[in-house]
């Protein structure tokens, strides 16, 4: 839609007496006519910024909805946003992306289209045409639109308003919670409501409704990934309780942070009372053991409520932040009121048919030691006693993958990795790369093989405490969340460790790693540069994992040059060259390429031996590519092979005692070298066809 074509539309609104007159009109009952502020909300008794958007505008559609039934519908009730990481609280309670919009669709008859607007698509013209395209022609339609962020003052950030006009320059003006507000930078979201159908009916919308809050509460609802994901009922509740134990509790706000639990403790209550109002306003229509339920869930809210509000009095909050201890006892004190939850939850899910389930029982002396110290793992094994403890990112990540319920076993996340794959040269030494599992697109193979994916966190010493305060209450989170967390440079070297626990309110972290001696945990004051959280991600075949590795392969293979060193093909290439000029003129090689040759030797042999051992593995597995895997086995095998005996007998060029070994190598051993290195190039060759067959089935 074109500039022209958008002004032609907003003067079609204003000759219909559709936009500017009757639209505002149509909202001045509830003070929202554009050009006159809203007079705000009592605040006991303010709304979410959506829920008060349909609240208020669905009159525009004849439907009358108080904001206590929209919220109920939605599953906004006792919903928290994004509550880990580093995200304030006193934002999390309006961001969540409502999970039971279906809900109400039907309950009132409505539908809906939902259109997301990311900062990369808002820098096309068309995008913005589009949204404004749709903006005018809800109102020509008389629908309803609602608009998440953008809105100047007096919105908040990532508040939603409802359009009310559009001018024919296409500037749109509309209304938030606080009064009049016009549309000015990029939306996130844009959602339009028209009249679809008849309503449900009212006791099938009941029963839906009571269903979903059920859910709610008892936290049965994914809303988001990750450290955004949104958390609901007991769930939130444990996590505001789980906040309230660390120091600062908030690591965008520090000494403030009392005001941000404040808030969400505040939504809490506010939340008590309107799931409480909306149950009270059902009993007229329901039968006598309904009532009693609901009765009875009215009464664990108002038991709830009147709790929150003794532990959140400012006089009580004041005392209890006034040292860490008696932060951490008013913290307790606030998690024995979630049982008030599950109750609630059982007596709704008596109004619906659904289970009763018995509560979490609250045992705070289980939760942490001495109400500071929380450790999800209490024996580990040394990294020098696990196998490939070289490796400690792979050690690390089969530790934290296995505790989190992987069951792939640790050759198979190494070879995921592409560790059993790559084989370096130094470029100028042709000394052998020990394998760095370092490289951040190993680690992240070798989650996604687990069924997960990282998020990372950088720290560097030279950053403000701020971001360091970021990092400990991270760390401390996932903890509380029971997720172990992969951590590096912790040490003066740049090796991975994973961490198990923290003390003093997340200060000092639990930790182990590659340089324990003893069984017993590191505990340290140190910050570690980067840490690793995983998450849940969606899982992958076996064979879409396969494909891939192998396709990693591949590009090892092919490739000529990583980072500065010779890679595969070209780097075997290189090295038989090597040999063949340093035998050609007929002196004693450098001890330092005798000692590099034998390592490079003896590693390839052993990284053939780990390849040829997954691709059996994956040929039980993925029995569609048995056959080009089993040919690319056969390869690698008879390829350990020639190294092995070339090895024991003794014609590969190694360093004894300083000298290089056998003494006559540049004289006769360096043809058999040589030689023996051809057949290794012609069956790596060999293999890396089969592999390529391999992928072509697999659907490259």
């Amino acid at each position: 839609m074109t500039d022209n074509a958008i002004a032609a539309a907003a003067r079609a609104i204003m000759r219909c007496r559709i936009g500017t007159t009757v639209i505002a009109a149509a909202f001045s009952v509830c003070g929202m006519a554009h050009g006159a502020g809203a007079l705000p909300a009592d605040e006991d008794s303010r709304p979410r910024s959506l829920t008060w958007c349909l609240s208020t505008g669905l009159e525009q559609l004849g439907i009358t909805a108080s904001c206590d039934s929209v919220d109920a519908h939605l599953g906004s009730v006792f919903s928290l946003g994004a509550v880990t990481g580093d995200v304030c609280l006193s934002r999390a309670v309006d961001v969540m992306s409502e999970p039971f919009l279906t809900n109400l669709l039907d309950a009132f008859g409505l539908s809906a289209a939902r259109f997301p607007f990311t900062e990369a698509a808002w820098t096309r013209a068309v995008v913005r045409q589009f949204f404004r395209s749709r903006i005018a022609g809800a109102l020509i339609e008389t629908n309803l639109a609602v608009v998440r962020g953008g809105w100047g003052a007096p919105a908040g950030l990532g508040e939603w308003g409802v359009a009310t006009a559009m001018d024919e320059t296409g500037q749109i003006d509309g209304a938030v919670r606080d009064g009049a507000a016009r549309h000015k930078l990029r939306p996130d979201e844009l959602i339009i409501f028209s009249r679809a159908a008849s309503p449900a009916p009212v006791e099938t919308a009941r029963i839906g409704a009571i269903a979903a809050l059920v859910r709610v509460l008892r936290n049965q609802l994914r809303n988001g990934e990750g450290s955004r994901a949104g958390a609901a009922g007991v769930e939130a509740f444990e996590r505001v309780c789980d906040r309230a134990h660390h120091v600062p509790a908030c690591p965008a706000c520090g000494d403030a942070s009392r005001i941000c639990l404040y808030a969400a403790l505040t939504q809490i209550g506010r939340d008590a009372r309107s799931l409480a109002r909306y149950l009270e306003s059902m009993r007229g229509d329901c039968t006598v053991e309904q009532r009693d339920h609901l009765l009875a869930a009215v009464a664990e809210l108002d038991g709830l409520r009147r709790g929150i509000d003794r532990l959140a009095e400012p006089e009580a909050m004041r005392t209890a932040f006034a040292s860490p201890t008696a932060q951490a006892a008013w913290a307790e004190k606030l998690r024995g009121l979630r049982a008030h939850f599950w109750h609630a939850a059982n007596a709704l899910a008596a109004v619906a048919g659904i289970p009763v389930r018995d509560p979490v029982v609250h045992r705070p002396a289980l939760i942490r030691k001495d109400a500071f110290e929380r450790r999800i793992m209490r024996i580990l094994p040394l990294y020098q006693d696990l196998r490939d403890g070289s490796m400690p990112l792979l050690c690390s990540a089969a530790i934290a993958l296995q505790f989190m319920g992987s069951d792939e076993t640790p050759e198979w996340l190494k070879s995921m990795g592409g560790a059993t794959m790559r084989f370096l040269v130094d470029t100028n030494t042709f000394a052998p790369v020990a394998e760095s599992d370092d490289d951040a697109g190993q680690g992240d193979a070798i989650f996604r093989a687990g069924g997960y994916a990282a998020r990372r966190f950088l720290c560097g010493p030279g950053d403000p405490q701020r971001v360091r305060d970021a990092m400990l209450f991270i760390i401390a989170d996932a903890i509380d969340l029971r997720k172990p967390v992969l951590m590096r440079g912790l040490m003066a070297t740049n090796d991975w460790g994973v961490i198990v626990g923290y003390e003093r309110y997340g200060r000092s972290i639990i930790c182990r790693t590659p340089y324990d001696t003893t069984s017993a945990f590191r505990v340290t004051n140190g910050l570690p540069r980067e840490v690793v959280v995983l998450e849940p991600a969606v899982a992958l075949s076996a064979a879409e994992q396969l494909r891939r590795t192998l396709a990693r392969a591949v590009a090892f293979a092919r490739t000529n040059e990583i980072d500065g060193r010779l890679s595969g093909l070209a780097a075997l290439t290189a090295w038989h060259g090597q040999c063949t000029r340093l035998g050609a003129l007929e002196m004693p090689p450098a001890p330092a390429f005798a000692r590099n040759n034998a390592a490079l030797w003896a590693g390839l042999r052993d990284m053939r031996r780990e390849t040829y051992a997954f691709l059996d593995t994956a040929c039980a597995r993925i029995p569609i590519v048995a056959i080009p895997l089993s040919n690319a086995r056969n390869a690698y095998v008879k390829e350990v092979n020639i190294l092995g005996d070339a090895l024991a007998d003794g014609r590969v060029l190694r360093l004894v005692n300083g000298v290089p070994t056998p003494p006559t190598w540049h004289l006769e051993q360096w043809v058999d070298q040589c030689k023996a290195l051809e057949a290794v190039i012609a069956l790596e060759k060999e293999a890396l066809s089969h592999i390529e067959i391999a992928l072509k089935q697999l659907g490259e």
